[in-house]
């Protein structure tokens, strides 16, 4: 019961301090609880407290690593005092990509957070510039409408798709040098949301 009520005090000030941030915060008390959102909301960054009630937050992290959902993302696990080289090697092993140590100073959370979320909004906007700067114009009933409504012959058409497919594709490029992990695919070595909305547009 000690334990549950210091982890809920936790939650409580981590969401005080994370409010200021102005982006929405899901809370858990137990990591059974975390899993279940986790299947519910997509996470810029996951915060896991080490010592939960229950499943601890290595275990959870474990499990959350197991969904191809939520594989990708970055954990930072908060801990009393400082973290054995034990359980800074499971904290790893497990995803984490740093450790806090309590009490955590509300200026080192929020800037944590922050940069996880600029990353993660960075993603969305890639994925964003395919699906609306691109997308729309490789359909059939724009297409169709070009022919039907305006008299364009297929030569015209296929100009006009490629003229503003290149629009979209500089602009995705654009981006992408900009971002710092982008890699084999948009985000990192691995596909993504603006990946499988870039595919069907190419081939």
């Amino acid at each position: 019961e000690v334990r549950r009520f210091h982890h809920i005090v936790l939650l409580v000030a981590a969401q005080a301090v994370l409010a200021d941030l102005g982006h929405p915060v899901v809370t858990a008390s137990s990591g059974a609880e975390a899993l279940r959102a986790v299947l519910r909301h997509e996470f810029a960054v996951i915060l896991l407290d080490v010592r939960m009630p229950g499943m601890d937050g290595y275990e959870t992290a474990e499990l959350i690593r197991q969904r191809e959902r939520s594989r990708h993302v970055p954990i930072i696990f908060l801990t009393a005092g400082t973290a054995d080289r034990q359980g800074r090697f499971r904290g790893y092993e497990a995803g984490a990509v740093d450790f806090l140590y309590k009490p955590v100073d509300p200026e080192v959370l929020q800037s944590k957070v922050a940069v996880f979320v600029e990353l993660f909004q960075q993603r969305r906007a890639l994925a964003q510039t395919v699906a609306c700067d691109i997308h729309p114009l490789n359909n059939l009933r724009v297409l169709q409408y070009l022919k039907r409504e305006h008299g364009l012959q297929q030569p015209d058409i296929d100009g006009w798709m490629l003229h503003w497919m290149r629009e979209g594709l500089a602009a995705l490029e654009t981006l992408l040098a900009a971002s710092p992990d982008a890699g084999a695919f948009c985000h990192g070595d691995q596909p993504g949301l603006a990946d499988c909305c870039l595919v069907p547009q190419l081939f």
